[in-house]
């Protein structure tokens, strides 16, 4: 249960789904991003809601000793699907590679030239130094 006024998408969450357990909790920040469209998560309450925290809590009791279970398989792979490292990170490098597809265009002989150009020119009177003089020094 997080019945919280102001969250993010707190790793007590993250925590719960990697383990296969349903939550419940209110809709602060990217919470119901992800509780409040998956049902098998766990049940969505408006912040700052008592009642409705009350009769979530009524309920996931009911259901409880009425022989429900959770689909705790669903729920893991939900979160390991989005916030393993390896997850995250590959969301990541979709994102750069996406960049770099878009922006990237074919170096012609005039772009080259006039990076190097630029890349050449002097800075306050001195000349740049390529990273091996750098080096060298």
């Amino acid at each position: 249960v997080l019945f919280s006024r102001y969250e993010n998408l707190p790793c007590v969450l993250l925590e719960a789904w990697m383990t296969g357990l349903p939550t419940l909790a209110t809709d602060v920040g990217g919470v119901g991003e992800h509780l409040g469209r998956h049902e098998a998560l766990g049940t969505l309450i408006q912040s700052g809601d008592r009642e409705g925290l009350t009769q979530a809590i009524v309920a996931a009791a009911k259901a409880k000793a009425s022989g429900q279970r959770p689909d705790h398989e669903a729920i893991h792979g939900y979160a390991s699907a989005r916030f393993t490292p390896e997850a995250v990170g590959g969301a990541i490098e979709a994102v750069y590679r996406s960049l770099v597809r878009g922006r990237a265009r074919p170096l012609t002989k005039s772009r080259r030239t006039a990076r190097l150009s630029a890349v050449s020119a002097p800075l306050n009177g001195a000349p740049v130094r390529s990273s091996s003089e750098t080096n060298r020094l």
